[in-house]
């Protein structure tokens, strides 16, 4: 699947940040050095700035992962790894760690004064520091209490400034209408700005603009910007000139070279490349089949907790593919998925079908997993809200038999007539059947004999012997 348009503040939905874990938790706090400071907070935002020479390099964002050897963030501006060279720890009195080969010691200070404090961020913004009004645009985008007219202020004035990667933020909130009315030659202009001045992730949402229709389709030009963003790298735009590569679209068809860009991706962030460079190992597409290397694939990708890689875990327990089948092992992955909201496009499908497939082991019971026709019809009503039909047309049935639900005949005859108009063929004909019968709906066989007949078009092969039985 294509990757689609990302924001580099993907917090501007609420849906990015996550709590630090326990293991990480001795990592919160304001950690100060003679010429940078890293503040960490509880919440998983990350805020770095580190003065060299005349410069100033500034990072803000959400933390990936967090651990004793590394700190991994992403989105703005770019995915960065900080490498833990020592653990925090007590020396004295003093908590220290060692990041990237820098000692830095916690302070215990309130944060209302002192470097990285709002005071001291505002009054170097006004006296013309870009980084400053750039971390000041982040943090009122990401705070506890977002202000985006604020962050997209903050943000406006570090790109007039100078600061490319603010640039990139600023194009991004144009195309979200947030803290700002929604203007995509304004988005453009400043994105444009970004990825001239080599801002990896502006160039692939340029990109993801001449691919989608928001500026006229031009292939070529996407692949030219894919190609820069993945030359930064970007895993993203990586991903997306693979798949230009194995497509033939606005580039030659070059299949091991469209390998060799998803093998990079995947190095750079496994939860870009990874699960769909598995699928293609299981299938033995562009590559010889190898389900060990697919299989080791989709747990990296679901190691950091990305829905394709942790559903196709699951799918393979399921069925007992590349694995033996582990049901008990398979639902807990199938319910990873399904309870975590995706605002990406990419999480929209492994959530619904694993919304879907948890629905039917809860209502079977089959191997170890609780049977529970209430847990089941919940389940599949998120499927459905998802967009599965075949989930709705499950809802429908609860509804019609009462199983797991209260029953009801006429919403289940509303369940019925939505799938079928979306060209589900049971669904069809189990209206039929309520038509015909007169249950939740008016009775009317002229209807029914239609119903059946459509369900019969669509391969229900009880459309086709119900049809024969109505009687006119």
């Amino acid at each position: 699947m294509r990757r689609s348009f990302i924001p580099l503040l993907c917090a501007l939905a609420g849906a990015c940040s996550h709590p630090v874990p326990a293991s990480g938790e001795q990592f919160v706090g304001l950690w100060t050095a003679a010429d940078r400071y890293l503040a960490i907070s509880a919440d998983g935002r990350l805020e770095y700035q580190r003065k060299s020479g005349g410069n100033t390099v500034e990072l803000g964002g959400v933390i990936r992962s967090i651990d004793s050897e590394e700190i991994r963030t992403g989105i703005w501006p770019i995915s960065s790894t900080f490498k833990v060279d020592r653990a925090p720890h007590l020396d004295g009195d003093q908590w220290k760690m060692t990041i990237d080969g820098v000692e830095l010691s916690r302070t215990e200070a309130d944060g209302a004064e002192g470097p990285g404090s709002e005071a001291a961020l505002l009054e170097e913004c006004a006296a013309g520091r870009a980084p400053s009004c750039s971390m000041l645009a982040v943090r009122y985008a990401t705070g506890e209490a977002p202000d985006l007219q604020r962050a997209f202020q903050f943000a406006q004035t570090a790109c007039k400034l100078g600061d490319a990667k603010t640039c990139a933020m600023v194009g991004e909130m144009y195309l979200a209408g947030s803290g700002v009315l929604r203007d995509v030659d304004a988005a453009q202009a400043a994105l444009d700005k970004a990825c001239t001045q080599t801002v990896a992730r502006a160039c692939f949402n340029l990109a993801t603009l001449y691919l989608d229709g928001s500026l006229p389709k031009d292939l070529e030009k996407a692949a030219e910007l894919n190609q820069r963003a993945c030359d930064g790298g970007d895993a993203d735009g990586c991903h997306n000139l693979a798949l230009a590569y194995q497509e033939g679209t606005g580039i030659s068809k070059d299949l091991p070279r469209a390998l060799t860009l998803l093998q990079r991706a995947c190095g750079i962030d496994p939860a870009v490349s990874c699960a769909y460079l598995g699928s293609l190992y299981q299938a033995g597409e562009v590559v010889e089949r190898d389900g060990a290397r697919a299989v080791e694939l989709y747990r990296r990708a679901c190691g950091v907790k990305e829905p394709t890689g942790c559903y196709n875990l699951a799918a393979n327990l399921l069925e007992g593919k590349l694995l033996d089948r582990d049901l008990p092992l398979a639902a807990r992955l199938f319910e990873h998925v399904c309870e975590t909201e995706h605002t990406a496009v990419e999480g929209t499908t492994p959530r619904k079908l694993s919304c879907h497939n948890l629905g039917v082991l809860h209502a079977s019971g089959e191997g170890g997993v609780p049977r529970s026709l209430e847990r089941a019809a919940a389940l599949f009503g998120t499927a459905c809200d998802l967009g599965y039909l075949d989930s709705c047309h499950n809802v429908g049935m609860a509804y019609m038999t009462g199983e797991g639900v209260v029953q009801d005949l006429p919403k289940a005859a509303l369940i019925f007539q939505n799938a079928c108009a979306a060209g589900l063929a049971r669904s069809c004909t189990n209206l039929g059947h309520l038509y015909r019968e007169g249950r939740g709906v008016k009775q009317d066989s002229r209807k029914a004999a239609e119903l059946f007949t459509k369900g019969c078009g669509g391969g229900s092969a009880k459309g086709c012997r119900a049809g024969e039985v109505v009687t006119l």
